[in-house]
C-alpha cells in the first residue's frame, strides 16, 4: 500500500467505501451541498433483513490502495457515485463518458454506482441522443432534489444486497476450490511455490475464513464474523501465515470494539471535509466519542453489559493485547509498513476511548519510528495525524511538535513549490501547545509562560513565514511580539538586531493598530508598545488653581443652573452632597471645555538604546477631544522621565481618559490603561465645563521675588507684584487684564481677601470703572487702577516708655520749670520748647512692615456663565512699608486761650534722607537722618458727646434687640483729631511725598480734658472784678477780704440734674501733695458748696461765698461742677458692653421682624450705681497773699 488513510477507525472494517466524485466543469462549490447532503446518509436500515449498512464516503480512493481489498475488505471500493450538472447534450454525454470511465476503473471491486444528474429530467435525457440510463439519476435542479437522501438509502440496499450474495456465495464454496488471496506485494512471492503441500492448502482456507469474516462484518453479523476470525486464526495460525493472522486478529479486535462500543457511539453526522482529508476527520469524530466515553468505566464499557456479549468478543483490556500482537506481525513485513501504521492509529483510538493515555502514547511513538517511504505531502498528512492523536490524549507540547514537524515538512528544500500559506497556518497550530496566545495581555499576565527559547523559535520561525508569504504586516506583527513578550529572554544584541528589522520593515509598510484577520479566520491581536517605554505613574493634571473653574450658585438672570433653595438655614442634604466620596476613577476636579488640559506620564527606558517616541497622546471617550501629539526621545537604559502630553476637550461632558498612544520604532500602538500592570485604574473620569473666558492680568509694579506661603488663597495667584513704600505715601498702579479665552468676559467683581490684616485704605479701586469696560471680547484688554497707600499707626510703640511720656502740663509744674524765671513767657510756651532727647533712634532701621494685599478677582462669560461657572483669579500686591516720621511722644495742653489747645508730638525721621515736614497753618520743619524734633499744632477745642445710655424698653412681639457695636470715647476724639491736623512730609531729592496721621494714637483723660469744649461757660468775678486768665497771681493783704462769685451757664441742650457747684482753696507744695482743708491759713464766710440744684437748657445758676487768709503765701482756687446720673453694674446693663469711662454712649435696638411666634425681650437686671461728670475751671485761681508790711 503506498498511501496511508490517517482517518480510518477500528469501526470502519464495518463500512462499505464509496468514492464519491463530481464530473463535469461547473464550480465545485456547487456540489459542496450535494456532497455533504449525500455524506449525512453513512448508516440505513435494510428493510427485508432487519440489520444496519454502513457506509464510507471517500473522495480520492487511490487504485494502488483499492488493490488491498483482499487483505482487507472494507479497503475495497463498493460503490461509486458521481455528482454532475448537465444542461445540454452534450453536458450529459460529457458527464456518461467520466461516469464509465470512473467505472471502469475500479469495475474489480465495485457492487454497484449511481450517477446524479442536476439539471435535467428523465423524460429530458431520454429525449436526447445520448438517452436515458437505468443507473443514473436525474434531478430538474438542486432546488428540485428532495429525493436525493432516499435514493443514497435505494443506493446503499442495492450495496447491501451484492455483498449479501458474495457472502452466501463464499459461505458455499467448496474448500477444495478456493482461490488463494493475496496481498499486492505477495505477487512476486507465489512464483514457484508448491501448492499441493499441506501448510499450502491451510493458508488458501484460512485466509478465505478470514475475508468470509470481513463480508460477515460489513453485512452486520458481527457475532457470526468474530467466529469466522477466530477459526481463521486457528487455521493460519498452524500454517503459519503471520502477515493474514495479523489482519486476523486486527479484524477480531475491530468487532470487539464494535460490540463493546455500539454504533451509537459514533458520529452519523460527519462534516464534508472531514471525510476527504486524512488527518481532519480525527479531530471532529473522536471529540463525540470521547464525550460519551467519558462517562463510561475505565475499561470504555457500560456497566449494564451482560456477560453474554462479553465471551462472544475480546474484553476491553485484551484489545489492547491483541492490537500489540497484530503490529507485532506486521512489523515482520516491510511492504506492510502503512498497514501497521493504521493498525497503531485505529488502537490508539480504541485506547483513547478506554481512557488509557499513557498506552495511546506508547502506540502513538511506535508510529514515529515506522520507517515509511512518503513523499512530502504524505508525511504532513502523517505528522498533522500524530499531532492530532497527541493532543487527544493530552500530550499539547507532543502535538505541537509533530504539527510543527509537518510544517517544516510543506516548505522542505526537497519541495519544488512549498506551500508557505499552509506552513504558516500549522504554525499558528503549534502555538498552544508551546503555551503562547498571541493576546499579549493574556500571555504576559500567565505565570507558567512555559518554554521562552523554544517559543522564541516558534515566532521567529512565523515571522520568516510570514515574509515568504509576502504579508509584511503580519511578520510586523509578529515581530512586535517577540520584542514586546519576550523581551526579558533576549540578549542585547538580539533586541538591537529586531528592533533595527522593525524599523526597516515599517518604513515599507505602515503597522496597523487594529486586529489583523488571516486567511484561516484567525484574527491576530493588536501588540501595544505598553513597556516600550514601560510607564510608571499616569496622573491627569488639574487646571491652574487660577483657571480652575469653580461653580458659585447665584441669583442672575445670566445663570440658568437652579439655586439650592430651602426654608431651612441648615440641611443635612447639603453636606451629605458635599461628603460624597468620588470613585477612584473620578477626579476631583474640573476641566474647560475649549482649553487645553494636561496629562502627566512617567516612563522608563528599558531598551539597551536610545528610543525615540513620536505621536504621543492619550486616547479619550465620551467628549469630542483633539489630542496635540508630542515626540520625546528617552535615552537607553534610563528613567523616571517626566512626560506631559496635552489635548483640547472641544465640548463639555465626561471626558473618559482610557490610555495614550505611541509611535515607536515605527509601530503605531494604542496603550490602554488595563494593560499596564503598574496602572490600577482602568480609565479616568473627569468633568467639563463649558467654555470659559480666561484672563491674563498683568501690572505696573515689578514682579514680587517669591509669593511662597501656606496660606491657601495664595495658590491662585495668577500675578504677584512688589512695590515699598513710606509710611503714609501713595502710589497708583495700573492693572491691565486681557481675555485670551474663547469666551467674552461679561461679569468681573474685585474684592479683597484679607480685610482684617490690611489697613483700611490700603488699597482702593473704582468698581464702576470695571463695570463700564464690560463685556470684554476675545482678545480684548481692561485697564482700571488700584491706589496703593502705605498707611499706618505712624508710632513706634516698641520705643514708647511710661516714663517717656510727658504730663499734661498745669500750673502748678510751672514754678518747677524753666520758664517760671522769664515772665514773659507762657507755661505752655515753655512745654513745648522743653523736649527731652530721644533715646530710640537706633531702633528705627530695623521697623520695616511688609503688607500684603490680596485682591480675588471673579469673572465670567459666555456658555460658562449660563451654568453658574466662574472663575477666581487673585492679584498679591506686597507692600514693604518703611519708616518715614515716626511719632515717638505725644500730649496735648491748653492754649492761653480756653477755647484752644496744643497737640504735642515728637517726630523721628525714619528714612535715610532728610525730610521736609509741613504741619499747621504753613508752618515747617527740616528732620535729618534719625533726627527727632517736638512740634505743637494749635487746634479748636472740640466736644464729641456721646448720647445718654437708653433705657430698657420692652420691644414689640417679634422683634429682638441688636446691640450696635460702642466706639471707645478716646477713639472718637483721635479720628477727629485726625481729620483737623494736616501733617505731610516730602524728600525733595526723591520727589517723595506723604501724609502723618494721628488717628491711631491712644488719649489719656487727662488729653481728652484739654481737648473737650467745657459745655457749661464759666464767670469768675473776684472783688467785683471780672477775673481774666492773667499771668501773674492776684495779690492780697493778709486779713482783706476775697469776694468770690462763680456764675454758670448751661450750654447744652439738656437739663442738668443733681448739679452741685464746689470752690475749695489750696495750697500746691510742687511735689505732688496739695493743701487743703486748713482753718488756720484761711476762712470761708459762707458756703463754700451749693447742692442738689437743677440747671436748665440756657439757663445761669450764680454762687457767692467769701474767704480771709490770715498768712502770706500762694494760695489757688478750684472750681468744681458736678453731675451724678444713675448707672447700671450688672453684665444685663447697657454700660456693660464693654464702656471704660462714665461718659454717656449710645444704645440703639433695631428690630428685625419675624414670622414666627414673638421674641422675649431681654430685660436689664441690676443694683442702679451713679456716674460722677465733673466740669472744672482752668487754670486755677491763683492768690499771692502779702503781709501788711
Amino acid at each position: 500500500m503506498s498511501f496511508a488513510d490517517y482517518s480510518q477507525k477500528a469501526e470502519d472494517h464495518q463500512c462499505m467505501l464509496v468514492l464519491v466524485k463530481q464530473v463535469g466543469p461547473h464550480k465545485s462549490n456547487l456540489f459542496h451541498k450535494i456532497i455533504d447532503r449525500i455524506c449525512l446518509v453513512n448508516h440505513t436500515l435494510v428493510p427485508e433483513s432487519k440489520r444496519h449498512v454502513w457506509l464510507r464516503f471517500k473522495r480520492v480512493v487511490r487504485l494502488e490502495n483499492n488493490a488491498w481489498g483482499d487483505f482487507q475488505a472494507h479497503r475495497r471500493v463498493a460503490g461509486l457515485m458521481c455528482v454532475g450538472k448537465a444542461t445540454t447534450e452534450i453536458e450529459l454525454a460529457s458527464i456518461y463518458a467520466n461516469f464509465d470511465t470512473m467505472k471502469d476503473g475500479y469495475k474489480s471491486t465495485l457492487f454497484d454506482s449511481r450517477c446524479f444528474v442536476f439539471g435535467m429530467t428523465a423524460e429530458t435525457a431520454t429525449e436526447s441522443v445520448s438517452g436515458e440510463k437505468p443507473d443514473v439519476v436525474y434531478f430538474p435542479s438542486f432546488e428540485e432534489s428532495q429525493t436525493l437522501e432516499d435514493c443514497v438509502n435505494d443506493f446503499a440496499c442495492s450495496l447491501f444486497w451484492v455483498l449479501e450474495s458474495k457472502r452466501l456465495e463464499r459461505l458455499n464454496d467448496r474448500n477444495d476450490k478456493l482461490p488463494l488471496l493475496i496481498a499486492p506485494f505477495e505477487r512476486k512471492d507465489m512464483v514457484g511455490i508448491d501448492t499441493e503441500t499441506r501448510a499450502f492448502r491451510r493458508r488458501v482456507v484460512g485466509r478465505m475464513r478470514k475475508h468470509l469474516a470481513d463480508l460477515s462484518l460489513m453485512a452486520g453479523l458481527v457475532q457470526e464474523a468474530f467466529s469466522h476470525y477466530q477459526v481463521a486464526f486457528e487455521i493460519l495460525k498452524n500454517a503459519n501465515d503471520w502477515l493474514w493472522m495479523a489482519a486476523t486478529i486486527e479484524g477480531m479486535c475491530a468487532a470487539s470494539v464494535i460490540m463493546l462500543y455500539p454504533s451509537t457511539l459514533r458520529k452519523v453526522n460527519l462534516p464534508r471535509n472531514s471525510s476527504f482529508t486524512g488527518g481532519m476527520s480525527l479531530k471532529h469524530d473522536h471529540v463525540k466519542i470521547n464525550n460519551k466515553a467519558s462517562t463510561l468505566p475505565s475499561n470504555g464499557l457500560k456497566e449494564d453489559m451482560s456477560d453474554e456479549r462479553q465471551k462472544i468478543c475480546y474484553p476491553a483490556d485484551d484489545i489492547v493485547e491483541k492490537y500489540k500482537e497484530a503490529i507485532m506481525h506486521y512489523s515482520k513485513y516491510k511492504h506492510a509498513g502503512i498497514v501497521e501504521m493504521e493498525a497503531s492509529i485505529k488502537a490508539t483510538q480504541v485506547i483513547i476511548m478506554q481512557q488509557k493515555k499513557l498506552e495511546a502514547a506508547e502506540f502513538l511513538q511506535n508510529v514515529v519510528y515506522i520507517n515509511l517511504n512518503l513523499s512530502d505531502s504524505e508525511k504532513v498528512e502523517r505528522y498533522s495525524a500524530l499531532s492530532h492523536l497527541f493532543s487527544e490524549i493530552g500530550f499539547k507540547r507532543k502535538a505541537s511538535f509533530f504539527k510543527r514537524v509537518a510544517a517544516m515538512q510543506c516548505v522542505s528544500p526537497n519541495n519544488p513549490s512549498p506551500a508557505w500559506g499552509h506552513c504558516h497556518s500549522m504554525l499558528l497550530e503549534t502555538l498552544k501547545g508551546f503555551r503562547i496566545t498571541l493576546e499579549p495581555r493574556e500571555f504576559m499576565s500567565n505565570k507558567t509562560n512555559g518554554w521562552p527559547d523554544l517559543q522564541q523559535r516558534i515566532m521567529q520561525e512565523l515571522v520568516f513565514t510570514a515574509r515568504k508569504m509576502g504579508k509584511a504586516e503580519i511578520a510586523i506583527r509578529y515581530m512586535c511580539f517577540i520584542l514586546h513578550c519576550l523581551s526579558d529572554h533576549l540578549t542585547t544584541l538580539e533586541k538591537r538586531e529586531l528592533a533595527a528589522m522593525l524599523e526597516s520593515y515599517t518604513s515599507k509598510v505602515p503597522s496597523p493598530t487594529d486586529s489583523i484577520s488571516l486567511d484561516n479566520g484567525l484574527l491576530l491581536p493588536p501588540v501595544p508598545f505598553t513597556k516600550f517605554p514601560s510607564l510608571r505613574s499616569f496622573k491627569l493634571v488639574r487646571l491652574s488653581p487660577h483657571l480652575d473653574p469653580v461653580h458659585i450658585l447665584v441669583e442672575s438672570p445670566s445663570c440658568k443652573s437652579p439655586v439650592f433653595k430651602s426654608p431651612f438655614i441648615y440641611s443635612p442634604l447639603q453636606s451629605m452632597n458635599r461628603n460624597k466620596k468620588l470613585p477612584p476613577t473620578k477626579v476631583a476636579f474640573k476641566w474647560v471645555a475649549e482649553e487645553m488640559c494636561e496629562v502627566e506620564l512617567k516612563f522608563y527606558n528599558p531598551l539597551p538604546f536610545e528610543l525615540r517616541v513620536a505621536n504621543l497622546g492619550f486616547l479619550a471617550e465620551g467628549v469630542e477631544f483633539d489630542p496635540t501629539p508630542a515626540a520625546i526621545v528617552l535615552p537607553a537604559e534610563s528613567g523616571p522621565h517626566l512626560v506631559s502630553i496635552m489635548g483640547t476637550p472641544k465640548k463639555m461632558g465626561t471626558l473618559k481618559i482610557t490610555g495614550y498612544t505611541t509611535h515607536v520604532m515605527g509601530v503605531k500602538s494604542n496603550c490602554r490603561l488595563p494593560l499596564i500592570p503598574s496602572i490600577k485604574e482602568p480609565y479616568y473620569e473627569v468633568e467639563v465645563v463649558p467654555s470659559l473666558p480666561r484672563l491674563k492680568v498683568t501690572t505696573s509694579l515689578p514682579k514680587a521675588a517669591s509669593t511662597l506661603s501656606l496660606k491657601p488663597e495664595t495658590k491662585k495667584v495668577s500675578v504677584a507684584s512688589s512695590v515699598s513704600l513710606l509710611e503714609g505715601e501713595s502710589l497708583s498702579c495700573q492693572v491691565t487684564l486681557s481675555n485670551t479665552g474663547k469666551a467674552p468676559v461679561e461679569t468681573a467683581t474685585l474684592e479683597l481677601m484679607n480685610l482684617d490684616s490690611v489697613p483700611r485704605d490700603c488699597f482702593t479701586w473704582s468698581e464702576e470703572n470695571i463695570e463700564t469696560q464690560l463685556p470684554l471680547a476675545t482678545g480684548g484688554k481692561l485697564l482700571f487702577t488700584i491706589y496703593i497707600k502705605a498707611s499706618g499707626d505712624f508710632l513706634l510703640k516698641s520705643a514708647i516708655q511710661q516714663d517717656e511720656m510727658p504730663e499734661t502740663p498745669t500750673v502748678s509744674s510751672y514754678f518747677n520749670s524753666p520758664a517760671r524765671s522769664t515772665p514773659n513767657r507762657s507755661v505752655s510756651t515753655a512745654f513745648i520748647e522743653a523736649s527731652k532727647p530721644s533715646r530710640i533712634q537706633d531702633k528705627v532701621d530695623s521697623i520695616v512692615k511688609t503688607i500684603e494685599g490680596m485682591l480675588k478677582l471673579t469673572y465670567s462669560g459666555g456658555e460658562g456663565l449660563k451654568d453658574c461657572y466662574y472663575r477666581e483669579t487673585n492679584i498679591l500686591i506686597k507692600l514693604h512699608k518703611r519708616p518715614s516720621l515716626m511719632i515717638t511722644n505725644w500730649t496735648t495742653i491748653p492754649a492761653t486761650s480756653p477755647q484752644q489747645f496744643y497737640l504735642v508730638l515728637d517726630f523721628l525721621n525714619g528714612t535715610c534722607n532728610e525730610v521736609h515736614v509741613q504741619y499747621g497753618s504753613n508752618q515747617s520743619m527740616i528732620l535729618t537722618h534719625k533726627q527727632s524734633k517736638r512740634i505743637a499744632i494749635l487746634l479748636d477745642r472740640f466736644t464729641i458727646t456721646q448720647p445718654k445710655p437708653a433705657s430698657p424698653v420692652t420691644p414689640k412681639p417679634g422683634c429682638v434687640p441688636v446691640l450696635q457695636e460702642q466706639v471707645k470715647l478716646d477713639v472718637l476724639y483721635a479720628q477727629q483729631l485726625a481729620m483737623l491736623t494736616n501733617i505731610t512730609w516730602s524728600i525733595i531729592s526723591f520727589k517723595r511725598t506723604g501724609t502723618v496721621s494721628v488717628e491711631h494714637i491712644s488719649l489719656s483723660d487727662a488729653m481728652i480734658d484739654n481737648i473737650r469744649l467745657c459745655p457749661i461757660q464759666w464767670s469768675v468775678t473776684i472783688n467785683e472784678m471780672q477775673h481774666e486768665h492773667q499771668e501773674d497771681p492776684l495779690k492780697v493783704k493778709v486779713g482783706e477780704i476775697v469776694d468770690l462769685r462763680v456764675n454758670l451757664t448751661n450750654n447744652m441742650e439738656e437739663l442738668l440734674d443733681d448739679l452741685s457747684i464746689v470752690v475749695e482753696p489750696f495750697q500746691d507744695q510742687q511735689n505732688g501733695v496739695k493743701l487743703a482743708h486748713f482753718d488756720e491759713h484761711v476762712a470761708c464766710m459762707g458756703c463754700n458748696k451749693v447742692i442738689d440744684e437743677s440747671l436748665g437748657a440756657g439757663l445761669s445758676l450764680t454762687h457767692t461765698c467769701q474767704y480771709v487768709f490770715f498768712q502770706p503765701g500762694l494760695f489757688k482756687f478750684s472750681m468744681q461742677c458736678r453731675e451724678k446720673r444713675p448707672r447700671f453694674s450688672s453684665k444685663d446693663s447697657p454700660d456693660a458692653l464693654g464702656t471704660p469711662q462714665p461718659e454717656r454712649l449710645s444704645l440703639q435696638m433695631p428690630r428685625i421682624s419675624l414670622p414666627s411666634k414673638p421674641v422675649k425681650t431681654p430685660k436689664f437686671k441690676g443694683k442702679a450705681q451713679t456716674s460722677l461728670t465733673v466740669w472744672k475751671y482752668r487754670p486755677p485761681i491763683e492768690v499771692l497773699v502779702v503781709g501788711e508790711g
